[in-house]
C-alpha cells in the first residue's frame, strides 16, 4: 500500500482550502484539500489531524471509510472523471 502524501494530493489536482482562525473559531489557522468531480466531493482531513504526512481522503457523503492508499485514490478519481457529465 502506498501512503498518500500532501504532494500527491496537489499533483492529483486537489484544491487547498485555507481556513483562517477568525472564520473557524479554532485556536489556529488550518487547511484541508478537496476535489469536486460532478456531484462527488472528496475531502481530506485538516492538516492538524494528519500524522507523519500520511493523508487520507473521504467522500463527503456515503459513510465510507477513509481512503489511505494512493493507488486506490488514483483509480477512484480516474473512474469519477471517466463518467463525469461534461
Amino acid at each position: 500500500m502506498k501512503q498518500i502524501s500532501e504532494s500527491h494530493l496537489r499533483s492529483l489536482g486537489f484544491h487547498k482550502n485555507d481556513v483562517p482562525m477568525a472564520d473557524s473559531g479554532y485556536k489556529q489557522d488550518f487547511y484541508y484539500y478537496s476535489m469536486d468531480i460532478n456531484n462527488v466531493c472528496l475531502l481530506s482531513p485538516a492538516d492538524d489531524e494528519v500524522e507523519n504526512n500520511q493523508w487520507s481522503v473521504q467522500l463527503l457523503e456515503g459513510g465510507l471509510v477513509p481512503i489511505n492508499d494512493l493507488d486506490d485514490l488514483v483509480k477512484l478519481i480516474h473512474l469519477l472523471k471517466k463518467y463525469e457529465n461534461k
